[in-house]
């Protein structure tokens, strides 16, 4: 287990986990079911998006997989400055895809936890140029830009990474929001189906940390990857908190 002295050294790579996170967030990434990976989706195409592709324009990501249930990005239509956007007016198809929110028949596959968007219509962003995860791909992706792709297993990341929260000894804080969380700890709600990536305690400022006792979290189609307070619980109740061990 990692001690104190050793968060002097490990500190810059978790800072850097962090700072992706953060940089990810801030260039709009979509929150796409099952995009596991580099977050490239699959394919983007025209059509067969989804049971409705009557009322789904080709702006729009899939990971097609011959099905009805393929999951289709929603193109983060609640999020503001998404919604601060026009309709496409149906005009010209080859209009800039930054100028308009575009139409596509979302049907929600997840079942990570994140909250469940209503089969229906959405009005979201162009997703030519972004990335697309789900909540657990993305924590893959910035701890393996980071640290390697041996970072982050596909399966057991519980098993590798140790639980620093919540704790058997004596005195441990009933509540993540007393947590001497560090910045890159990886957190979970309490059924282990939505995770996401801590900012790091305030009192841990002078290692480098901000925008303290946050976490960074691919949280749903409908506003793609946010930054909330871990005393938040209208948007996560994370009830767990990991630790990666090899900073090396």
């Amino acid at each position: 287990m990692l001690t104190l002295d050793d968060l002097k050294t490990c500190a810059p790579r978790m800072l850097a986990v962090v700072r992706l996170a953060k940089q990810l967030r801030d260039e709009g990434t979509h929150y796409l079911w099952g995009a596991q990976t580099d977050g490239t989706p699959n394919i983007l195409i025209p059509d067969r998006l989804g049971p409705k592709p009557e009322e789904t324009f080709m702006r729009c990501a899939t990971l097609y997989a011959g099905n009805t249930d393929s999951g289709v990005c929603a193109g983060r239509p609640d999020a503001p400055d998404v919604k601060a956007k026009p309709q496409w007016d149906r005009k010209d198809p080859k209009a800039s895809g930054s100028a308009f929110r575009w139409p596509r028949y979302f049907k929600d596959t997840s079942t990570d936890g994140s909250p469940k968007v209503p089969e229906s219509l959405a009005w979201g962003e162009d997703c030519a140029g972004r990335k697309h995860f789900d909540c657990a791909g993305f924590v893959r992706y910035c701890f393996r830009q980071i640290l390697g792709s041996n970072a982050i297993p596909a399966a057991g990341m519980r098993s590798v990474a140790y639980e620093v929260w919540p704790s058997n000894k004596a005195g441990s804080p009933p509540t993540i929001g007393g947590v001497d969380l560090w910045p890159a700890d990886i957190l979970f709600d309490d059924s282990f189906t939505h995770v996401g990536i801590a900012t790091g305690h305030w009192l841990l400022t002078g290692y480098g940390v901000t925008d303290a006792n946050n976490a960074i979290h691919c949280y749903s189609a409908t506003v793609g990857v946010i930054m909330t307070s871990i005393n938040d619980a209208r948007f996560v109740n994370w009830r767990h908190a990991l630790r990666w061990p090899n900073w090396s």
